[in-house]
């Protein structure tokens, strides 16, 4: 009995034991791919907070900007790996759309220095990353002039086998354009008065609204 024990210990052992090499072997030889992206800047160029009149105004080829911005994206791999030009499904590019134009990219930095920059091109106010090898560890950042809010940052990605995941930044801009969200959502709200409750939840929305002025 005791030798039959101790031949099965010693088999799951060596079955557990091949399972794990072939699993480490197997990570090595296959890491995992990761591009990040992240919306690092929006800044109005007429007035920080949104309100009130301003006598600057922007033009950009002639023609005058309503709502200019200033946007930057980054991009940056993650990975061990390269992302290289094979990993674009059908040789399609990453779409970055901003739901404003976006009028010109005013420049594109690339960290490292030595790491070429990915090509783009501008269609239909989106921007449209070529495919382009990125290097383990590369950063791109993407500035641009923007013409709108440009509150709604979608990305589309053609890339095989590689997991894209949004960074969650936050700035001054970024809690401007929260506030005004809720404060949009909140117009059509029928709210309930102080005395009722103390956090005055808005019946219709589960907004928050003070109601004391």
């Amino acid at each position: 009995m005791t030798t039959f024990l101790t031949i099965s210990v010693g088999l799951l052992t060596a079955v557990l034991g091949a399972a794990v090499g072939a699993w480490l072997t197997n990570k090595y030889n296959n890491p995992k791919q990761e591009l990040k992206y992240a919306w690092v800047k929006n800044v109005s160029l007429l007035n920080a907070s949104g309100d009130g009149p301003t006598a600057l105004t922007v033009a950009h080829g002639g023609n005058t900007l309503t709502h200019p911005r200033i946007v930057d994206i980054r991009l940056r791999n993650q990975g061990t790996k390269p992302i290289t030009q094979a990993s674009f499904h059908a040789d399609m590019p990453i779409q970055v759309d901003l739901d404003a134009a976006i009028i010109d990219v005013l420049s594109v930095k690339s960290v490292p220095s030595t790491a070429i920059a990915p090509r783009y091109y501008l269609t239909e106010g989106q921007l449209m990353i070529e495919p382009s090898l990125l290097k383990p560890n590369q950063t791109v950042v993407f500035s641009m002039l923007v013409d709108g809010a440009a509150d709604n940052l979608k990305f589309q990605s053609p890339l095989a086998d590689v997991d894209v995941v949004e960074e969650q930044t936050y700035g001054y801009e970024d809690v401007i354009r929260s506030y005004r969200r809720t404060h949009a959502r909140m117009k059509n709200c029928v709210c309930v008065p102080r005395s009722a409750r103390l956090d005055n939840v808005c019946a219709a929305s589960g907004c928050f609204q003070d109601l004391a002025g």
